[in-house]
């Protein structure tokens, strides 16, 4: 990422998403079996070990995902009554 690039960070934004969304390998599985992720790693714990690590330093736009946080977020809320996203 360039200074003098005009960004509007949508793949960084994508990557801190699904870094939200991925802690462990179980929620790589969930993710995979549902269409959402492709893994050709090998193993679910790899994927989430590389989301994990990847996004440390990268900069996402707080506001390309935040109706999809939302909307996550309220469904936690009245499903399970927590949500950590």
């Amino acid at each position: 990422m360039c200074p003098d690039f005009d960004n509007d960070f949508t793949l960084t934004s994508y990557m801190c998403f699904l870094d939200l969304v991925i802690d462990e390998a179980e929620d790589v599985k969930e993710m995979r079996g549902t269409g959402i992720l492709y893994n050709g790693l090998g193993s679910e714990e790899e994927v989430a070990k590389l989301f994990n690590k990847m996004n440390t330093d990268l900069v996402p736009s707080p506001i390309i995902y935040s109706v999809v946080k939302r909307k996550i977020h309220n469904h936690c809320k009245t499903t399970f009554g927590i949500c950590e996203v």
